[in-house]
């Protein structure tokens, strides 16, 4: 029977135990929905139940008999049959031995063996009788050559290698998962870079020992290079695990510190503060040598965040044994820690070890060290008080639908109301920069700070909604196509309602004035016939004049002569060569424009040789006649407050993937040639991208001219008169728009 006769089948996939579980269990499910099956949330639904199990310590042991044994008693799925499976490391060690200890169990099927599973299902389903299948051999093959179905889209494991050569005395993983077998250097950045390219916000490298990478391929280990390789792929967030302190050498601290997405954080498993411990356990290193190692991290990355696994009660240790993890946790001052109370594992070295210490003097100093971790946990979230941290947002909670839940840089749990004018799917996936007033010892919790900097595009939602109108947007460079993270576009999933004048043009053509007034007054033109009511917004005032005011314009966007002879000598000879043209013809108009303000500049020269004046066309601008009657209002923050959430904007812009976007609408053609490639925000990334400026330079700069452009702006409509202005200092965008509902709903009277 092939895999074919598993279509429509029901499944349901039990996880226990560490990352490389997590991701396993992922290409469990990709293989399962190729064969046509659903994914359910209960096993009474379910008609493939497959557990992916973990033999590190004993609890996942008993945790998987007691699921898969009440199995026995569930009833039956509808389709009349289930099929249970047992994978992964118990899978692996136990092998036959599970058909006595799991009586529900039909497969079983080891960490090699991923791949076979669809045939073994086809096989269980197919015959009349219970029997086991088991495979447990290792063939030596990738799960990653599998489909995968990632739990979450914005986050993604990806494994470098698998097995493990350092046979620590307690544990049972090089036993369970072989030894050390790398992925090649090539395949995993190009897995890398095209999860990045699909939307993949972070990226955690799976392996046993990270830092032994690629070893077995090449010789000596290439984690450092690895870790710069992937951050150049674009990933915003990148974190590995399980890394052995033995093997983090000064090549790897420095990659961390050198790649920007590396998150200040690192999971450092210590095991015992006890040099003479850490002997017996077999980790290769002292107490000493661990503390050094965390002080050359601590003087690369002044900010990172270290949490770590300890084991208390190991087979010999002593009170001054662990009075010696006791000092080590208070000198190193973990952000965090996992306890665990030693489970003798069968097979182990350690397991021979007989050991006379009394349990309840192993659960006393477990105890002891649990309210030791607490202590260090709750004063290192202290230190977040009060700061902005930028959140990874994953869920909404499950215990309030309106509270969102993810994680920071340093994988602190963060909590956060759900913003009024948000939506719960619009945020997850997204970076959201959280402000903290709450430090607990578990968690953070504080606000999300909106990413505009006025707040014009949620109040003209907001308005929109309650008038049943549409927003068109009024901005120069959200016409274009793809230009999504640095024009602040509201992300699809977030609209409340309909947004026009948007992605209409692509990136490589030139988009006039001229052609925006047309194209914004068909679209008015079009929906208030349907009853639905403009609600204009957005920061580019003369392309606002432009809509409402009887104006024209030189038809340089038809692409005449004219038109191309400015641009091909502005590109040959520099942005100064035209403006000095200006000079020489319209000296007025001259002074009225910034010289490095090329479009407008060719603009003005398109006027003059129409005997026209850009600079008298300023000067009428407001007497000119309306072609709508409108009623215009401007909101208005102080200077400080407004640079700050302009600087914050602009932060998010760079954690939402700004650099990837531009690299992305680079391929496509954009350049500092074309007109979309000389808004704020584009043209300094492809001067970064081109290697002229540094990330850091280029941020700066688009901080830089954002708030030049925005008093700019200020300054143009604070020369029109019919301008009223909205205090938006202590205001929400609900109090806004009740503000200027009322106005104009008088005005109307």
């Amino acid at each position: 029977m092939t895999s074919a006769s598993l279509v429509g089948k029901t499944y349901l996939i039990r996880t226990f135990g560490c990352q490389m579980n997590l991701h396993d269990s992922e290409r469990v499910s990709g293989l399962l929905d190729a064969c046509g099956c659903n994914e359910v949330e209960s096993f009474e639904e379910a008609d493939i139940v497959v557990f992916m199990t973990c033999c590190v310590r004993e609890n996942a042991d008993q945790r998987l008999y007691g699921q898969a044994s009440a199995l026995v008693s569930t009833p039956a799925p509808p389709s009349g049959k289930r099929v249970v499976a047992i994978g992964g490391c118990i899978a692996q060690r136990d092998g036959e031995r599970l058909k006595a200890n799991v009586p529900a169990c039909d497969i079983v099927f080891g960490t090699s063996a991923l791949g076979k599973l669809p045939e073994l299902l086809a096989e269980a389903f197919s015959s009349d009788k219970r029997r086991i299948l088991v495979d447990t051999a290792e063939d030596g093959s990738f799960s990653t050559d599998l489909p995968s179905h990632p739990a979450q889209p914005f986050h993604a494991w990806v494994p470098i290698m698998y097995g493990c050569n350092n046979f620590c005395t307690y544990c049972i993983v090089p036993y369970v998962r072989g030894r050390e077998r790398s992925r090649t250097f090539e395949t995993v950045v190009d897995e890398c870079a095209c999860l990045t390219a699909n939307g993949v916000r972070e990226i955690c490298l799976l392996g046993q020992n990270v830092n032994s990478y690629g070893r077995d391929l090449y010789g000596s280990p290439r984690f450092a290079d690895l870790i710069r390789a992937v951050g150049e792929t674009g990933i915003e967030r990148l974190r590995f695990t399980s890394s052995n302190p033995k093997d983090l050498n000064d090549d790897v601290i420095a990659a961390m510190a050198e790649t920007p997405c590396v998150m200040p954080h690192l999971h450092l498993a210590v095991q015992s503060g006890s040099t003479r411990i850490l002997k017996a356990m077999n980790r290769s290193y002292t107490r000493e040598q661990y503390i050094d190692l965390v002080g050359r991290l601590r003087s690369a990355m002044p900010d990172i965040a270290l949490t770590t696994d300890v084991i208390v009660g190991f087979p010999g240790e002593t009170e001054e044994d662990f009075l010696e993890t006791m000092s080590l946790f208070e000198e190193v001052r973990f952000a965090g820690a996992f306890t665990f109370i030693y489970s003798k594992r069968p097979g182990t070295p350690a397991a021979k070890i007989v050991d006379p210490t009394p349990p309840e003097v192993i659960q006393e100093r477990f105890e002891r060290l649990t309210h030791l971790v607490e202590d260090l946990s709750w004063t290192a979230n202290q230190a977040d008080l009060g700061r902005r941290v930028e959140v990874l947002v994953e869920s909404t909670s499950k215990r309030a639908d309106d509270i969102m839940v993810g994680h920071s840089e340093k994988n602190q749990t963060v909590h956060f109301p759900l913003p009024s004018d948000k939506s719960a799917e619009g945020l997850v996936g997204r970076i959201a920069t959280v402000e903290v007033d709450r430090a607990r010892t578990w968690y953070l919790s504080g606000t999300m700070v909106g990413p505009t900097a006025s707040g014009k595009s949620a109040v003209a939602e907001e308005i929109a909604l309650r008038i049943g109108g549409a927003v068109v947007s009024v901005d120069a460079m959200q016409v274009y196509t793809g230009m999504d993270i640095g024009t602040a576009k509201t992300p699809l999933v977030e609209r409340r309602c309909a947004l026009h004048m948007i992605d209409v043009c692509p990136i490589t053509e030139n988009y006039s004035v001229e052609r925006f007034q047309s194209d914004a007054r068909a679209c008015i033109d079009r929906l208030r016939p349907e009853g639905t009511e403009p609600v204009l917004c957005g920061g580019t005032g003369l392309y606002l004049n432009a809509v409402i005011d009887e104006m024209d314009f030189a038809s340089g966007y038809r692409g005449d002569d004219r038109r191309e002879a400015y641009e091909g000598l502005a590109r040959s000879e520099g942005p100064q060569a035209v403006y000095d043209l200006l000079m020489t013809r319209d000296p007025k108009s001259a002074a009225a424009i910034h010289p490095n303000n090329v479009r407008r500049v060719i603009r003005a020269l398109e006027l003059a040789d129409e005997g026209k004046s850009y600079a008298a066309s300023l000067t009428t601008l407001h007497d000119r006649a309306t072609h709508y009657d409108a009623r215009i209002f401007g909101l208005m923050l102080p200077r400080e407050q407004l640079y700050r959430r302009i600087d914050a904007r602009v932060d998010e812009m760079f954690n939402h993937g700004l650099v990837a976007e531009v690299e992305r609408l680079r391929a496509q053609g954009l350049s500092t040639a074309t007109t979309a490639g000389q808004a704020i925000g584009y043209k300094e990334i492809l001067q970064m991208l081109e290697g002229t400026i540094t990330c850091e330079e280029a941020r700066e700069a688009i901080k830089v001219g954002t708030r030049r452009y925005a008093k700019r702006q200020i300054s143009w409509f604070k020369h029109d008169g019919r301008v009223r202005w909205i205090d938006m200092e202590g205001s929400d965008p609900s109090e806004a728009a009740s503000l200027i509902i009322s106005e104009a709903h008088d005005d109307a009277l």
